[in-house]
This record gives structure tokens, sequence and C-alpha cells, in this order.
């Protein structure tokens, strides 16, 4: 859990700098309240209680500033026993007779108020069904009594960076991490506040969204594939610099891909030339680190890789795995060759199945890596795999050199 909230961490550092320089551009997206929750709280002790609803929010933003949230309440709570809470909770912000209304919503209608591109809703789109809502994400703390009372004038302080330490003041705290959730909050349009009532302090952040009773992946995602039809034993090659993350890969694979069929490299820098030999001749997958760092100027992009992988045609799945997937990096990822990007920062389990998922699909749109893809499907699971595909092709990214 630490380490993935550090893998965050350092998408988080890319989007401080984008929000700082008015740059960030939120994007709205289907997340399930309760899972995105246990996440944040996940490895810390923490009471929760989350709403089991789907909504469209950036997840980014909404994690960066709940991050900051939990971590402060943790810095600045009784030294003892900070007593942390989270809820996320969601109110009716309609009548029955406007919600109606809504859900029959005329082609272009437009769902969101806040400061990110609104959701324009085609008369077919599954969102045809979406609730207007009030979302409330609540982080309390109990007070460390050695310090000041949070006062109206004294959150203005610390967003304006004015506020002085105080003798009890802990060393880690700059305030930054305050100012920018307030930034991040007034990004998407919804309001943050900071608050003290007897001996126990609470952030609230609340605004609009809209949820949907339809499953994530109508919303943003075809129709998926037969997973069951995802052969035994592929092989899949992996180059990152971390040890750790080379180990990370090779366990969660052989655990949850079905197979034992896996290789790491990386360890330094003759192994990346390795990889590309052994990867266009005797692979299926191949999932690179973006930044390969030896010291000096033996740093290798894996952009460059993924380039030299299609060059030398090699037909299976190519994916991306790094800390770095912010708009733009995933533009040079995808322009690169890539067919997939995944953060360090999900799920391992998670990544895994996605990763199914668009092998599976690819290999119906493409020539398939592997011969003994076919061999493991049943006639039933091709034929749906195969009508399903015809409706992705957008969403592919497919490669002719």
């Amino acid at each position: 859990a630490s380490l993935r909230r550090g893998m965050k961490s350092c998408r988080h550092r890319q989007v401080y700098l984008q929000l700082v320089v008015n740059n960030y551009k939120p994007s709205l997206q289907p997340v399930h309240l309760q899972k995105f929750a246990m996440e944040l709280t996940t490895g810390r002790h923490v009471r929760l209680f989350a709403e089991d609803v789907l909504v469209l929010i950036d997840p980014v933003l909404c994690e960066l500033i709940v991050d900051n949230l939990i971590s402060n309440a943790f810095v600045h709570g009784h030294p003892n026993d900070p007593d942390v809470e989270f809820r996320a909770m969601l109110r009716p912000m309609l009548t029955a007779e406007e919600n109606r209304r809504h859900n029959n919503n005329a082609p272009g209608e437009r769902l969101f108020s806040g400061t990110s591109d609104p959701i324009v809703l085609d008369g077919n789109d599954p969102r045809s069904s979406l609730q207007r809502m009030r979302l409330t994400l609540l982080v309390s703390n109990a007070k460390n009594p050695a310090r000041r009372e949070v006062t109206e004038d004294y959150v203005k302080d610390v967003v304006s960076g004015k506020a002085v330490k105080g003798p009890s003041t802990s060393a880690m705290s700059d305030h930054i991490g305050l100012q920018h959730s307030f930034m991040a909050a007034d990004t998407l349009g919804m309001t943050l506040s900071l608050n003290q009532r007897a001996q126990r302090v609470t952030a609230k952040l609340e605004g609009d969204v809209v949820i949907t009773t339809q499953p994530v992946t109508a919303v943003h995602r075809s129709a998926e594939v037969d997973l069951q039809a995802w052969p035994k034993d592929l092989k899949i090659h992996c180059i990152d610099d971390s040890a750790p993350a080379r180990r990370l890969l090779f366990h969660n694979l052989t655990s949850w891909a079905a197979t034992s069929n896996v290789r790491t490299y990386g360890q330094n820098e003759g192994e990346a030339v390795r990889f590309i030999e052994d990867t266009v001749n005797d692979a299926d997958i191949a999932i690179l680190d973006q930044h390969l760092e030896y010291g000096g100027e033996a740093n290798i992009l894996g952009t460059d890789l993924v380039a030299e992988l299609v060059a030398r045609r090699f037909e299976g799945l190519i994916c991306m795995r790094s800390a770095n997937v912010a708009d733009e990096d995933v533009r040079a990822y995808k322009t690169a060759g890539a067919h997939c990007v995944f953060g360090k920062d999900i799920l391992m389990k998670d990544m895994v199945r996605q990763m199914k998922q668009d092998y599976l699909q690819r290999s119906f749109m493409t020539t398939p890596a592997s011969v003994h893809l076919a061999d493991s499907l049943s006639s039933e699971a091709l034929q749906y795999v195969a009508s399903s595909s015809l409706d992705t092709a957008d969403n592919i990214a497919v490669l002719e050199c």
C-alpha cells in the first residue's frame, strides 16, 4: 500500500505542475466510489464509510485532494490517536421531477456545471439514465490539543501561504499540500473547506456529480471479450530498471496471467538490447517502463524501445507501465506504438485483467502473435469475441509498417 501511494505521489507531482500553470484539463471518468475510497485508505488506520455507487468524477484530482487530506489528518491530528475517519456520501441535488427530466434529456444536453468540459450525451449513449447528485467527501480527525484552533482566518492564511509555523507544527508540514488541494478543488468546480467543531477537525470536499447504474465498462469501454478465452502460458517479457518493480511484475504475472513464461530485463543497459532481440523472436506481450536510468548517458527511453519493436515488426501486445501517465505522456507512448498504458499506481490484478482484455481484442483485429491462441478458444468464445471486436476498432491502435 505504501509503495502504491509513493507511485501515486509521482503522478501527483506532474498534476501539481499543471495546476500551478493553469494547464490541467479535468477528465470525468466512471469511478466506483466505494473502491476509490478503499484504495485511498488501504494500509492506513482509517474508519471508512462509502456508498456503493458509480460516479463520474476526475479520479486524479479527487484522489490528490483526498490523499492530501488524509495525510494531513495523521500529521496534524492528535499525536496519540488521530482517530481519522473518511466518509464518501451522496445526496439528491434535484427533485424527482427534475431528475426525470434529466433522465429523458435530449441529445446534446449538458449535465455538468463545473469548470471541466461538460458531458454531452447522444441519444444512444448508455449514460442516458444518469442522475445528478451532490457528492460530499469528508475527512475528519481528533484535534491535536497543542495546535491552534482551526478558524476561517487561519485557513485563509494557509491557502495564501501566509500561515506562520507554531512550535507544535509538524516539521514535515509546509502547507503546500493543502494549497494544492484548494487549487485542485477550484479546478474541478468543487468547494473545499476546513473547520473545527469542539475537538474535531473536518475537511469537506463537495460538488455536483452525476451517477449511473450502468457498469463502468458500459460508459467508456466497448463490450468486453470473454476472459475465459485467455490462453495459458503466454510469453511475457518485461523491462524495468527497478529490481523491486521487476520482482513485482514477475510475481503478479505468474500469479494472475496463468503463465510461467515471464522474463524480466533491465538490470543494466546491455539488457535492453537483449530484451529487443528476445521479444521480437519469442514473446507474445511486452511490458516496458518509460525511464530506464543507469547513470550518466546510459539512460534509455521506453518509447525508443517501443519504436524499435514496431520497426522490427513485433506482432504482440505492447504495454507501457510507467509512473508518468499524464495526457501528454500517454499520447507519446501511443505515438511510439504502444497499444495500452498502465500507471504504476494501479493494482497489479487490475492491470493484468486489462492486459488480458487488450490482448484478446487485439488478437482479433490483427495477426495473432501466438499460434496457440486460437487453439485455446471454444467456438462460442471465438464467435463472441469476433463480433464484439467489430465495435472496438476505433479504440484499438493498429500499427502497420
